[in-house]
């Protein structure tokens, strides 16, 4: 583990503030879940990376559909709204005529 050398203290309700140059040292922004570990007397705080959610939409459902080698996870809706958005930029020529 290493040490920032920065101490804060619990407020009343027990809550405590990542100071902002840890903020931007790990992308962490307003909002983000962290994750919460116990190793001995140690608090682990750990960005949430949640499993199986859509890229477009951010909903975590047992419905998603997984593409390739698993980077691109879509609902079923955020997948139709993708394919008729590249029917439409094929139809309009911006994007190509080949593949390849």
């Amino acid at each position: 583990m290493k040490s920032t050398g920065i101490v804060r203290r619990l407020d009343p309700l027990g809550r405590l503030c990542i100071p902002s140059e840890i903020r931007k040292m790990l992308d962490l922004e307003i909002s983000n879940p962290l994750e919460v570990f116990i190793d001995d007397e140690h608090i682990i705080l750990k960005k949430h990376e949640s499993q199986n959610e859509c890229l477009l939409t951010g909903e975590v459902s047992s419905q998603n559909l997984i593409l390739g080698d698993g980077s691109i996870i879509l609902t079923p809706k955020a997948a139709e709204l993708l394919f008729e958005e590249l029917k439409h930029l094929k139809e309009s020529q911006h994007f190509g005529n080949h593949v390849g």
